[in-house]
């Protein structure tokens, strides 16, 4: 099949008939290993997923690597680049606030998820379940825009998100701002921020 002409459902289904493929990098080079953050399987194994249709859209078939070996190494490396970003982002915040305390500095404002306006920072793991567990409530493109916000939260940009569905910056812009103004309304979401 021609990968590009390949509809989003078919890239999905493929990547679906290979998530073997997610697992065996899981276990092989990131759950074991001492040096990915302290992150749930969960969120691994979605960035995994992620690498994975990656793959599927990469894939060149001409070329003489077998489509298992080359997955293999586009969501290990998915994974290891999320993870590396999320270290990262831990040191900054960790060094802006040991800055502060030292110096007499005032601390730096607080990591705020894109899109959404939060008076504190709360911590990724938290927003990530709390979304996993609102967008239940939701159908169509606001349930994409939940979908889009957690992949803000993980550190993906507009772009490598519509890249992931095969649609323009805007779409994802349209379904944040969508999901934005659901979620200001979603009292399980405001009772959240404000017990924070």
């Amino acid at each position: 099949m021609d990968k590009d002409n390949m509809s989003m459902e078919q890239i999905n289904e493929a990547a679906a008939a290979n998530l073997e493929i997610v697992d065996w990098a899981m276990k092989q080079y990131i759950w074991s290993s001492k040096v990915i953050p302290d992150l749930s399987y969960d969120d691994l194994y979605q960035v995994g997923c992620l690498g994975l249709i990656k793959a599927v859209k990469g894939y060149d078939p001409h070329k003489n690597v077998k489509f298992s070996t080359y997955a293999e190494i586009v969501v290990k490396n998915t994974i290891i680049d999320y993870s590396r970003k999320v270290l990262k982002r831990e040191e900054k915040m960790n060094s802006s606030n040991s800055a502060a305390k030292g110096d007499g500095r005032q601390a730096a404002a607080p990591v705020q998820a894109d899109s959404l306006s939060l008076d504190a920072a709360i911590s990724e793991k938290l927003i990530l379940e709390l979304l996993d567990s609102i967008k239940e409530q939701y159908t169509g493109v606001t349930l994409k825009g939940i979908e889009a916000i957690k992949f803000r939260v993980m550190g993906y940009s507009n772009k490598d998100i519509a890249e992931l569905y095969g649609v323009s910056n805007n779409h994802v812009g349209a379904w944040i701002s969508r999901a934005d103004q659901k979620l200001k309304g979603n009292k399980q979401f405001i009772s959240f921020i404000k017990d924070c």
